[in-house]
């Protein structure tokens, strides 16, 4: 319950910090006044020192809580096939050298060493699937990674600065490819997300929803800056 408890912690704080005044333009403008900067600080910290309680877990873990969830991928089984072609050219190999040493070598030897790294690849291959997942939020991207231990990466994607798409020739032949995300945020600048299958479509997904999110920062800035002068005209007079 307490990972959970965690988890729904940080998507509120995520979400909320979208509306905290944490970049340089932000800061420059609730600077003009200092009382209204100080209101709105012990507003904003006050939203964020909460503790969440069973009712609050129940409606932010809902179906309503997930709700601008877009898409979310794991790293595609498709982007190792190369490794699964040079394992099985390997266990063929040793396949084919103990049949012709037989004699000297009992069978079940060659086998097992031919076969013994094939297990460790496609073993290697599913711990790398299932230790990875991207989840593309309306607002966010998050990046949820380990198997014993969890760790969550998230961007808001008002700070993404730049988009890269990635894909191979055999990345191409089979639909899965990288895309490079470089943001301002100070601890995760650089992302990638590796092996998406259909990652056009996802390229162009993000595209959008980084452009979208962007232009809501900006009328958001618009907007406070507006009621700012609106609250020093009235203090003037």
């Amino acid at each position: 319950m307490s990972s959970r408890v965690g988890y729904v912690q940080r998507r509120v704080q995520a979400v909320l910090r979208i509306n905290r005044p944490n970049d340089e333009i932000t800061n420059r403008i609730y600077s003009r006044n200092n009382s209204h900067l100080r209101g709105r600080n012990e507003r904003a910290n006050s939203v964020y020192d909460f503790d969440l309680t069973e009712t609050d877990l129940s409606q932010l873990t809902g179906p309503e809580a997930h709700s601008d969830l877009v898409t979310k991928k794991r790293i595609s089984a498709r982007n190792f096939v190369g490794l699964y072609v040079i394992l099985a050219v390997f266990c063929i190999a040793v396949w084919c050298v103990g049949y012709f040493v037989r004699g000297s070598m009992p069978w079940w030897i060659s086998m097992l060493v031919g076969i013994a790294p094939l297990l460790a690849g496609f073993l290697h291959t599913w711990l790398v699937q299932i230790s990875t997942e991207y989840r593309i939020f309306e607002d966010s991207l998050e990046i949820e990674s380990g198997i014993v231990s969890r760790r969550i990466e998230n961007i808001q994607l008002f700070r993404v600065r730049d988009l890269g798409f990635q894909q191979s020739i055999m990345g191409r032949l089979l639909n899965v490819g990288n895309i490079a995300v470089s943001s301002t945020d100070q601890s995760t600048p650089h992302l990638v997300l590796r092996g998406i299958d259909q990652p056009r479509e996802l390229y162009e997904t993000l595209r959008s929803l980084v452009a979208k999110s962007s232009a809501a920062r900006r009328t958001m800035i618009v907007e406070d800056e507006a009621a700012l002068e609106n609250t020093d005209g009235i203090q003037s007079q």
